[in-house]
């Protein structure tokens, strides 16, 4: 409240950023359009639905050449509306090796993306309305 005002201290090489500039200005309508209209951009919810398919395995050639494989096949059943990232480099986590990438689609792709999806081999860890993109 007004009357327990709390020091806030924040260190940046951008404080131009919109988001410290409706803080400051305690500005949060523009700071909720702005990152509506930059989610519309890039294609994130609520505008697109997001699937993250994740390969891992204990050797890092598995998941070279099975993401690859994964993701040549998906991009055969792809419409316009329905976009792909690049698959990630490999990186390891704890003993793992994984790759993954992210599919955007429509929600009236869905029906089909979801054919398509359960022909994937169980090595694929589908994550839908995933919460990291990382």
């Amino acid at each position: 409240s007004q009357s327990h005002k709390i020091p806030l201290l924040i260190q940046t090489y951008h404080p131009q950023n919109i988001v410290f500039q409706t803080i400051f200005n305690r500005d949060f309508t523009l700071f909720y359009k702005t990152a509506l209209q930059e989610r519309e951009m890039l294609g994130y919810p609520p505008f697109k639905k997001l699937i993250k398919l994740l390969m891992k395995e204990n050797s890092s050639e598995l998941v070279k050449v099975g993401i690859e494989n994964i993701y040549k096949r998906l991009r055969l059943f792809i419409s316009p509306t329905i976009k792909i990232t690049e698959p990630t480099d490999i990186y390891k986590q704890h003993q793992f090796f994984m790759s993954h990438f992210i599919v955007k689609f429509d929600e009236k792709d869905r029906p089909g993306l979801s054919e398509v999806l359960s022909q994937l081999p169980n090595e694929i860890i589908i994550d839908t309305d995933p919460i990291l993109l990382l």
